[in-house]
């Protein structure tokens, strides 16, 4: 089932990405803060230089319904090598079988301290999630919830590879969340869950870059199963704003089917 589920979207995402490459590969600039990849911006190594406000769109699609999120993150840095953060969303919930509901989602607060620069960058940080979402409909888990990590990148012309790992310590649900995060009858379990990420970034010319991620993370409640998956994206880099796009695969029966990512950037 996973490799038919990969090679099928798989073919539809290289035909995708196959119309918006750009001609001219001469590496022209290096790479810096503002290249990062589309699902793990928080858990990089990297701090940002300037203050980084990103409106972004994810729709999601699992076998037990479907899930779209607008929202925005906002980070900046307290100091030289202490960056912080705030990302909000608001939420579409389509559960097969029941009607959809709309609302906000739980809200993440994080922060990250840069430990060293080379030869590699080293960062260690935290994400609170915060229950502004509402569970019953499947918006949130209802409980303020934590992650820990540690992150890395190094620069390897002409690429780029972030890397991380953490855990995070997710609370026991006052209502029994199917997988995806879609309501059900009854509770459900929290557990411990560990993460891995990694993804490499390409630069193409002055403005293009291409990113390949992927990331794994177990169970985060009892009876659900463990999130892999990987997502290629693409990033166009213009005078006064980033604009990125992607396309996340869905590898396990704990990750959506697919998911599409877009994403804009404004640059100070």
């Amino acid at each position: 089932m996973i490799s038919t589920r990969l090679s099928a979207q798989a073919s539809a995402w290289m035909v995708t990405l196959a119309l918006f490459l750009p001609g001219g590969a001469a590496l022209a600039r290096e790479v810096d803060s503002d290249d990062r990849l589309l699902t793990q911006f928080i858990q990089d190594g990297e701090v940002v230089a300037h203050p980084w406000l990103e409106g972004h769109i994810n729709f999601q699609g699992w076998d037990e319904g479907d899930r779209a999120a607008l929202g925005g993150l906002l980070a900046f840095t307290l100091a030289s090598d202490f960056e912080v953060g705030v990302s909000f969303a608001g939420m579409w919930v389509d559960p097969d079988g029941t009607g959809s509901d709309e609302g906000f989602s739980d809200t993440q607060v994080f922060g990250k301290v840069r430990l060293i620069e080379k030869p590699v960058v080293l960062s260690v940080g935290t994400v609170i999630s915060l229950p502004t979402g509402d569970e019953e409909d499947g918006m949130g888990t209802g409980e303020v919830e934590m992650e820990f990590f540690g992150a890395l990148r190094k620069v390897y012309r002409p690429m780029t590879l972030v890397a991380n790992a953490g855990f995070r310590v997710n609370q026991d649900a006052d209502v029994h969340l199917a997988q995806g995060g879609f309501p059900r009858d009854g509770e459900t379990e929290g557990k411990v869950s560990g993460r891995l990420g990694a993804g490499l970034i390409f630069l193409h010319g002055e403005r293009w870059s291409y990113q390949a991620e992927l990331s794994f993370e177990t169970k985060r409640y009892e009876g659900h199963d463990s999130d892999l998956r990987f997502t290629p994206g693409v990033s166009f880099r213009g005078e006064h704003a980033i604009l990125r796009a992607g396309l996340s695969l869905g590898l396990t029966d704990g990750a959506p089917d697919y998911a599409l990512l877009g994403s804009a950037v404004l640059r100070f």
